[in-house]
């Protein structure tokens, strides 16, 4: 529809465009937008206090252009001193650290638990739901049952099926 609309309206729109560009373009001077009131009664106060400050504005002041002409600026830069040997000897080692080495150095935060004590759960409940329960869990990460409860419905952990009979016991262990 609005291909045919914009085929429609074209000639409507293109119609006497090079009358009217010409009347534009024949106007002295385009006409201003409208100012605030508030920006007149500046413009009022400092034609008051200052009639002519727009000529002067728009003049060029010689003696003031002398006197700029006149100045002349030099700077230097300091010297850098080199910076003096540390007590402290640079470490020796350069190796690459893993994020793991990086996370295990972190300490838990109070009712929370990080990703790898996540699996370590959720392995243990896996093996074994009776012993390794719910309220087990929470007491022993010190988290909150919800939680808990939430993480074991909501997050499972792969499992690897090497043989045919064993996806048939897991099977049988659903139903």
């Amino acid at each position: 529809m609005g291909k045919v609309y914009s085929y429609i309206t074209r000639p409507i729109r293109s119609f006497n465009i090079e009358n009217r560009t010409v009347r534009i373009l024949d106007k002295e001077k385009p006409v201003p937008a409208p100012e605030y009131p508030s920006v007149q009664r500046q413009r009022e106060i400092v034609d008051k206090l200052k009639p002519n400050l727009k000529d002067t504005q728009y003049k060029k002041d010689h003696e003031l252009n002398d006197r700029l002409k006149s100045v002349f600026v030099q700077s230097k830069d300091p010297e850098i001193e080199p910076t003096q040997a540390s007590s402290r000897p640079l470490p020796q080692d350069r190796r690459q650290y893993s994020l793991n080495e990086f996370y295990e150095s972190l300490d838990p935060q109070k009712y929370k638990c990080t990703i790898k004590e996540v699996v370590t759960f959720l392995t243990k409940h896996q093996e074994n739901a009776v012993e390794y329960s719910i309220e087990r869990i929470s007491q022993e990460y010190k988290i909150d049952k919800q939680i808990v409860e939430n993480i074991l419905t909501n997050y499972k952990l792969f499992r690897v099926m090497t043989d045919v009979k064993q996806m048939k016991v897991e099977e049988g262990k659903k139903k």
